[in-house]
């Protein structure tokens, strides 16, 4: 398994490959860092887990050493015979060549049926993803995973990607993808990780993230909705953005939520998310069934 820059150069020169900078291949080859994942993952053989991107198997060996069983997802072929070459003999882990996402923003559902029947089948307690994330796909399966359930997410992801997921209501830096990933879970950046340390080096710094999920709330769907028109117009006073995102009088709403006018739709926390969406389903529409008021959007 100990795969330096200058191996892994020699290795992908041997067969002609060239990293993809669609694909976010980018390979952490820091292995004191590599052992931080797995450690912040807190791994026993009573865990399954699901690593998106396998790479060459640089993280795999150190996850697949302490959990039950390692269900590694890439989407490159080229990347798949590395991987075998060095997790080939390794008992409890396994690769599957697939894209992990369907769509720009739902899993694949081919990936999904297989990776929960193999948790199914092996018995394990806890479903967890640890995972160097490409770039392309991290917020998509983030959200994805969260939405299907699972016990701990500790992956790797753009520094700025993983402010906007980390930030408190209200932060500058806090996006939509914070909003919707802290109504699943609650995520926290464990440590920045420089550029320095992957091959090719990417041209920004990244972080490791962890997310402990959340039940998941009633009405999250239509939680997620109301979030996304909202942030349309995040700098906006919430009376305002009510009134631009949905075509009613604002002040009227927020104040049947009872919530302050002046508000800044980004500093909306969870419970605030909660009232206003309860006011605009009840109160200005049918309950959201699939065709209700908010579905009409």
């Amino acid at each position: 398994m100990a795969q330096t820059e200058s191996e892994l150069r020699r290795i992908f020169l041997g067969r002609g490959f060239k990293p993809s900078k669609s694909l976010g291949q980018n390979f952490l080859v820091d292995h004191n860092l590599l052992k931080l994942i797995a450690r912040e993952a807190e791994l026993s053989r009573e865990d399954f887990v699901l690593e998106v991107g396998g790479g060459t198997g640089l993280l795999s060996g150190y996850l697949a050493r302490e959990a039950g069983w390692l269900f590694s997802v890439e989407i490159d072929a080229r990347l798949c015979e590395i991987w075998r070459m060095f997790m080939g003999g390794v008992a409890n882990a396994e690769l599957l060549n697939a894209d992990v996402l369907g769509s720009k923003h739902s899993l694949n559902e081919e990936v999904r049926r297989r990776v929960r029947a193999r948790f199914n089948e092996l018995g394990l307690r806890r479903f967890k993803c640890v995972s160097n994330l490409p770039y392309s796909v991290g917020t998509s399966v983030i959200v994805s995973l969260l939405e299907d359930g699972l016990d701990l997410l500790v992956v790797t992801v753009q520094k700025e990607v993983g402010e906007k997921i980390a930030a408190p209501e209200g932060a500058r830096e806090r996006g939509l993808i914070g909003a919707v990933v802290q109504l699943l879970g609650s995520p926290r950046i464990r440590r920045v990780i420089s550029r320095t340390v992957f091959y090719p080096r990417p041209r920004v710094d990244s972080v490791l993230l962890r997310i402990e999920p959340k039940p998941r709330p009633e009405r999250y769907e239509s939680l997620k909705f109301v979030a996304s028109q909202l942030y349309r117009y995040r700098r906006k006073t919430l009376a305002s953005a009510v009134k631009l995102a949905f075509q009613l009088p604002g002040k009227e709403v927020v104040r049947k939520a009872g919530l302050p006018e002046r508000l800044r739709a980004e500093s909306l926390d969870g419970p605030s998310l909660v009232r206003l969406t309860r006011t605009l389903e009840d109160g200005y529409g049918r309950s959201t069934d699939g065709t209700g008021y908010l579905a009409a959007f």
